[in-house]
């Protein structure tokens, strides 16, 4: 699968994408103007003072980050919420965030609300909250201890002070001495210091512990919330970006969703990968306000027409034997019964005699095509001794039509009959080509049809044709033994036809004008001038003689039809005898 298959559902259902992301973005775009501007105020909080120790260890570290995440957490819980709501008076807080700053020993409370000096407000209460929660709490009683506290400390501090100078006396003394009982008197002295001085240490870190200057489990706010100025951005340009790609996402799933649920062909390398034969035509569709019937006969100019034109000459290029060509499809409303009455009215333009042999027994859609009136045609050739020219239809002097006649009771064992045989044998002899207008392949009729005729042409619609409809086509064609001339891809876009974009100018001429060259083409043909008679190319024949009578044409011309098909009954429509005179 090659990246134009990949993207081959964002580009056939790009008006889905492109209209849920414009929806998306729209919509999220007039929600975020509707917003009031929203103000944010913050506090910062620092677990112990160990960041004021000289020599912290890496487990006082730890442990404040420990506490820092658990402090948070009960910030975002009920029981503060509530105790913040009933010491402000409010039903309700504002948004807000209470984190801990990874790595560190920090607690950040984030307050967002519409009322700046209530956001302010909030983000001090909790702040106030987590404090009262911690042993930094300062209650009566709390503080009366840490007073105590302090002053033993002060006591304990001066103690120490006074133990060290007297050592530091007695150490000075004992150099001094040469007695040894002094000596040993005043090293008793300095040992029993020590010890004291050892005990009056120990007392005082355990005092200190118990003092915020010396614990850890407390808290300190180290940024104030302050009252916001400015509001906070909105953040509208990455709410409308989120929207769009979150709009843009679901519809380019919904697509190949969409995709992977329709089982129809969509590109032309998908109809090359399935159908093991070249593409000799593309078709574009035909407007619905023309004649599909008879386009290339009505509009002979038109890029459609040239079309077909080319087809005509990739199946003349082919160098194979392609005097009896069906056409066929994989199932029904693929265009193939338009195209094959088209192709052989563009192939009487190369001055080849054509046979139209409408094959399809059983839904043929020919009579309504061209008005038929009787039900006489190829099926009662095969069902009664009727003669070939009871049954056909001239359309010029060189398209003969035989149609399909009314629906027999065994259409597949009349097709596959040897009177059959004989009857395209028959008309062999008669037509340079033979253009069978045959049911779908699906149909057990095809395939009988099929081992009669040179080569068949498939007809595919994109969007239309079925990938297993195909596959089956092409397991019937293989029994048959039939060669695959080609493939005709129909009603192909318009925007992406070559003959539209390159000789759509060339060929937009107004059908008046087009009516006018082919009378002239017409006079030229039945009237060449004869030797030794020389022309004034200036001189100009008379207004009356500028352009012959239509009407003395057209009875020419049905005359000279007439002498050329006298045994084959005319058309007796109004749209056949147009297309008699006309030819």
């Amino acid at each position: 699968m090659d990246i134009a298959e990949l993207i081959y559902p964002l580009r056939r259902w790009w008006w889905l994408i492109v209209l849920a992301t414009v929806i998306a973005a729209g919509a999220s775009f007039a929600v975020a103007r509707q917003q009031p501007p929203t103000y944010q105020s913050r506090a910062t909080l620092m677990i112990g003072r160990t960041i004021e120790n000289p020599n912290p260890t890496s487990v006082q570290f730890s442990l404040e980050e420990q506490l820092a995440v658990s402090y948070a957490n009960i910030a975002n819980r009920e029981p503060l919420r509530d105790a913040t709501m009933e010491a402000l008076g409010l039903d309700w807080l504002p948004e807000y965030s209470v984190t801990a700053v990874p790595n560190t020993q920090l607690i950040e409370i984030v307050v967002v609300d519409t009322d700046p000096q209530r956001a302010q407000i909030v983000a001090s209460e909790i702040a106030n909250q987590l404090i009262l929660g911690s042993p930094t709490s300062t209650n009566q009683a709390d503080v009366e201890r840490q007073a105590f506290i302090s002053q033993q400390l002060d006591t304990l501090q001066k103690q120490i002070t006074d133990t060290q100078a007297e050592l530091e006396d007695l150490s000075q003394l004992l150099g001094e001495l040469n007695s040894a009982r002094e000596i040993s008197d005043t090293q008793n002295q300095i040992s029993s210091l020590k010890n004291s001085l050892a005990s009056l240490q120990l007392n005082y870190a355990n005092l200190l512990s118990n003092t915020e200057k010396g614990a850890i489990n407390t808290l300190t706010i180290i940024e104030q919330p302050h009252v916001p100025t400015s509001p906070v951005g909105s953040k509208m340009l990455v709410t409308v970006g989120l929207s769009a790609a979150v709009g843009f996402t679901l519809a380019a799933a919904a697509a190949y969703l969409l995709e992977f649920l329709d089982k129809t062909i969509k590109t032309v390398d998908e109809v090359k990968r399935l159908i093991k034969a070249p593409i000799l035509g593309y078709i574009p569709e035909i407007p619905r306000k023309e004649d599909r019937w008879h386009f290339v006969t009505n509009h002979p100019r038109s890029p459609i027409s040239d079309a077909f034109r080319n087809l005509r000459i990739n199946v003349d290029l082919l160098g194979v034997e392609t005097k009896t060509i069906m056409i066929s499809g994989s199932a029904i409303s693929e265009g193939k019964s338009t195209i094959a009455l088209n192709y052989a009215q563009i192939a009487t333009q190369a001055n080849k005699k054509v046979v139209f042999v409408d094959g399809d027994l059983r839904k043929s859609k020919m009579k309504e095509a061209l008005k038929l009136e009787q039900d006489t045609g190829l099926s009662t050739l095969l069902n009664s001794p009727a003669k070939l020219k009871d049954v056909v239809f001239t359309l010029d002097q060189r398209l003969t039509i035989i149609p399909s006649g009314s629906c027999p009771p065994n259409p597949t064992e009349l097709l596959g009959s040897e009177k059959m045989d004989r009857i395209l044998t028959h008309i062999k002899g008669m037509a340079d080509l033979i253009v069978v207008d045959s049911p779908p392949l699906f149909v057990t009729d095809a395939a009988v049809l099929a081992k009669k005729v040179d080569g068949i042409l498939l007809v595919v619609q994109l969007g239309k044709s079925r990938r297993d409809t195909v596959k089956e086509m092409m397991v019937q064609i293989e029994r048959t033994g039939t060669s695959v001339l080609g493939v005709i891809i129909n009603k192909i876009s318009s925007g992406s036809n070559y003959y539209s974009k390159y000789y759509g100018s060339y060929y937009n001429i107004p059908d008046s004008e087009q009516n006018d060259a082919d009378i002239s083409e017409t006079e030229i043909e039945n009237n060449p001038q004869e030797p030794g008679v020389e022309t004034d190319a200036t001189s100009e024949p008379p207004k009356d003689e500028m352009k012959p009578d239509p009407e003395i044409i057209l009875n020419e011309q049905n005359r000279e039809i007439s002498s050329h098909s006298e045994d084959v009954p005319q058309g007796r429509n109004p749209k056949l005898r147009g297309l008699l005179t006309f030819g």
